[in-house]
């Protein structure tokens, strides 16, 4: 499950505080499935990722957005309109534990020889539906700041 790490990675490489604290994120895959409507091997994971910030001190904006923000990218056909759930713990004035559900798919494809040996599997690339996507990699402006990964 690709996606997985690349949320990961993008979380890390654009929130500082998780940069620095990367034990505060949790990444988990729920309610998975494995759709295959083919006589071919080729299949779809189809999951809902729980994307868990815990302790975090800064302001929660900047998750949902940046979030929000990988999430139009690598899920558009789910990201129109998005139907990204959270919720949240207040745990004092200064930090919060965000859970947040995103729905997600991967296409995996089978291939295989004439004897029936399986010769590559890979994940396909997402299918790009609108080409007014912010431009890929983008600078996360908080109030107005530029965020360095």
């Amino acid at each position: 499950m690709n996606k997985l790490k690349s949320l990961r990675d993008y979380l890390l490489a654009n929130i500082p505080t998780l940069a620095q604290n990367p034990e505060r994120l949790l990444i988990f895959a729920d309610k998975g499935k494995i759709v295959s409507n083919s006589l071919s091997l080729s299949f779809e994971y189809d999951y809902t990722v729980n994307l868990i910030v815990t302790d975090f001190a800064g302001d929660p904006d900047t998750v949902m957005v940046t979030v929000l923000a990988w999430y139009k990218h690598y899920q558009q056909d789910k990201a129109f309109p998005s139907n990204i759930e959270f919720e949240a713990d207040i745990l004092n004035h200064q930090a919060v534990d965000l859970s947040l559900k995103l729905p997600l798919s991967e296409r995996v494809i089978v291939m295989k020889d004439a004897d029936g040996n399986i010769t590559d599997m890979h994940h396909c690339d997402e299918p790009v539906i609108d080409t007014e996507i912010i431009n890929w990699p983008a600078t996360l402006y908080i109030n107005g700041e530029a965020q360095t990964p």
